[in-house]
């Protein structure tokens, strides 16, 4: 039987490992907002998605086609 306790410390400890699995994606978010590819809006909400279980994957596609939109605008 799951007690409170225990459904606590699985949830905190899948909180830490979704802010490692995820650094990839809130560090990129965080790059392209200082390069200006991004708002600064865009990017907190990226930062956030990235903190949820699916939410993360479908927030990694976007970045990554709005890095790849800024860089055919730049060559």
């Amino acid at each position: 039987m799951l007690t409170p306790f225990l459904i606590l410390m699985l949830a905190i400890g899948d909180f830490f490992l979704m802010i490692t699995s995820s650094m990839y994606g809130i560090s990129a978010a965080l790059r392209l907002e200082k390069t200006g590819e991004i708002s600064k809006t865009a990017s907190v909400i990226y930062f956030i998605l990235h903190f949820f279980f699916v939410a993360d994957v479908i927030s990694a596609i976007l970045l990554y086609r709005s890095a790849k939109k800024g860089k055919k605008h730049i060559s």
